[in-house]
């Protein structure tokens, strides 16, 4: 099935319906190549979701469509706009649970950050369990964010960073995996994943190559 949906300055044609898919993937958005395959890693994950609301249009029938319309978060806007002008004309995929909920045809830049989810005319009670299972997983990605001491992470982040650079272990290895034998690396382990957005904060900073494997992680400075 397919239909035109206006978002704002995002006019996409969708194609909607649910392909279960034999590899797994991490729940987000994808973009596609030349040979209609979904790339193996999201340029936007769920947790990269800012807010969602429910939302119903018609299709070109008269018949009510139901979706989600939701925005990214502001530090992912430019990297949407990026990624929905490197797509125009081609697809991109929404997963979610191992199926392509929708892939939509980008046919602009889409600068707003915001996107939609849409399913077939037969679809509310689907929609509405992903909405709100989506909206679950939105507040838990709030609540693990909010409750990090994020003063003690930079702290330690700053102190690990000081001490490979001046440390006799490190100072002169090639091996940047004896960063892991500081004593920071396990204070900040002990943090666990919660501090993964200030990791990820941490690699846009140019003077670092960050290398890391789930928590474990490894740097070299420059």
């Amino acid at each position: 099935m397919k239909f035109v949906i206006l978002t704002g300055i995002m006019v996409m044609v969708a194609i909607t319906g649910c392909h279960t898919l034999k590899k797994v993937y991490v729940d987000g958005w994808y973009t596609v190549s030349s040979r209609d395959r979904i790339v193996s890693e999201p340029f936007i994950t769920v947790g990269d979701f800012a807010e969602l609301r429910l939302d119903s249009a018609p299709d070109p029938n008269g018949r009510m469509i139901y979706g989600i319309i939701g925005h990214v978060r502001e530090d992912k806007v430019q990297l949407w706009a990026d990624v929905t002008e490197k797509s125009i004309g081609k697809t991109i995929a929404f997963i979610f649970e191992g199926q392509i909920i929708t892939q939509p045809m980008v046919n602009a830049r889409i600068e707003s950050g915001s996107f939609s989810i849409f399913l077939p005319p037969k679809s509310p009670g689907d929609i509405k369990q992903i909405f709100r299972k989506l909206s679950e997983e939105i507040e838990k990605n709030k609540q693990d964010t909010t409750s990090v001491d994020w003063e003690r992470f930079h702290h330690l982040f700053d102190a690990w960073v000081q001490n490979y650079r001046t440390n006799s272990l490190t100072q002169l290895s090639s091996n940047t995996s004896d960063a892991s034998k500081l004593e920071q690396y396990s204070q900040l382990l002990q943090m666990d994943k919660k501090i993964i957005p200030g990791i990820i904060v941490r690699l846009s900073e140019p003077k670092f190559i960050f290398c890391f494997n789930s928590l474990r992680c490894v740097t070299e400075c420059r």
